[in-house]
């Protein structure tokens, strides 16, 4: 499962490769990581957990390990403070 859908080259003499989606899906995957902490920072915990729950496979194909390693216990940590806070 990719985080894009590639939708082919954007100009006719463009020929899409394996190279630009693999890119194309780590700049998404890091996209996703800042935006999974900032609903993190804005107390939005839940929905953060949800997006990474969401994602979490092609996150970690994407991602390097330490950073999905990091984000991983960020998320499970916040959302386990957010559940006991209830």
């Amino acid at each position: 499962m990719a985080l894009s859908e590639y939708k082919g080259p954007s100009t006719f003499t463009e020929t899409p490769t394996p190279v630009n989606v693999e890119e194309a899906n780590r700049q998404i995957a890091q996209q996703n990581i800042v935006l999974i902490y900032s609903l993190i920072e804005q107390n939005q915990v839940e929905l953060a957990h949800r997006r990474f729950e969401m994602l979490k496979e092609p996150l970690k194909q994407y991602l390097l390990p330490e950073a999905y390693t990091v984000l991983e216990a960020t998320v499970m940590q916040s959302y386990s403070a957010e559940r006991q806070s209830r």
